[in-house]
């Protein structure tokens, strides 16, 4: 019984040292900062990728079911106020003269916001595991850079088909 009594404050003793050196770690590497970073690139990389995801959807099921089934799909996931936010955003930009500027704007946007999610994250993964980045030549950006476009590109076309699939799936029901 005392055996069984110390195993259990040993393993007690050991989650509570894991404990203790998880947030020992996580404050030292700044982690929340390098969270709040990547939360703001990933926000502000939102709505572009939206816009672009409506307006391919609208070439396929029409503009107004594309919109529908997306702000069904954002009130689910974030509640119907966003939704309503992501409505008025997007008949905005559906004007006839600020379509074409706002699909431009989007798509710059959407070019230097996701580009700066990718890179962020590669930072603060450098940092938290103590990894030296190696010198970064200009032929070494372009293809970061390039590898998190088509990442943004991967993404966003697997927003896309989640979308398509959602709307036919609500049309045949």
């Amino acid at each position: 019984m005392a055996e069984d009594r110390k195993s259990r404050t040993g393993w007690l003793q050991e989650a509570w040292l894991l404990l203790k050196e998880s947030v020992s770690g996580y404050m030292d590497d700044n982690a929340l900062s390098h969270g709040a970073a990547i939360a703001f690139y990933a926000t502000t990389s939102l709505a572009p990728i939206l816009l672009i995801v409506v307006a391919v959807a609208g070439l396929v099921v029409g503009k107004d079911a594309a919109q529908l089934a997306l702000s069904a799909q954002i009130s689910g996931v974030m509640g119907p106020q966003s939704a309503d936010l992501l409505k008025a955003t997007i008949e905005t930009a559906s004007r006839p003269w600020s379509g074409a500027l706002a699909t431009i704007i989007g798509l710059v946007t959407l070019l230097i916001t996701a580009s700066g999610v990718f890179g962020e994250m590669q930072q603060s993964l450098n940092e938290i595991w103590k990894v030296e980045p190696r010198a970064m030549s200009l032929s070494r950006l372009v293809r970061a850079r390039a590898a998190s476009l088509g990442l943004v590109a991967a993404l966003g076309f697997m927003l896309l088909v989640s979308l398509a699939a959602s709307t036919a799936i609500s049309v045949l029901a």
